[in-house]
């Protein structure tokens, strides 16, 4: 339920204005400590102003941001770059989790 809003938001709001091929990528790494989550799309962007307001306004990201919160605690981020006319990318940053290591007997 964290990913499906995003991937939702590219397709509604990225491509479904765009002329010609649509893409939406999903990428997960890991790095320095973190699980890095991206969902990056090559749709219609969005202008700065329009883009502060995404997280003020839209129930889908501000749904994943509580999520998160309620999980992560403060631990986690969710950023948003976007250029107008190239795409939207969205970014999660979250703790990685290490489970203990065992000891053979």
């Amino acid at each position: 339920m964290i990913l499906q809003p995003l991937v939702e938001n590219s397709i509604k709001h990225g491509l479904g204005r765009k002329v010609g091929e649509g893409r939406v990528t999903i990428k997960a790494t890991r790095q320095a400590g973190h699980a890095v989550i991206e969902v990056i799309d090559n749709g219609v962007g969005m202008p700065a102003d329009r883009l502060e307001a995404t997280g003020e306004h839209g129930i889908g990201l501000r749904n994943v941001n509580e999520r998160l919160r309620v999980i992560y605690g403060a631990n986690y981020q969710l950023r948003m770059h976007s250029v107008q006319g190239q795409g939207t990318l969205a970014r999660i940053e979250i703790p990685e989790l290490t489970l203990p290591e065992r000891a053979s007997a």
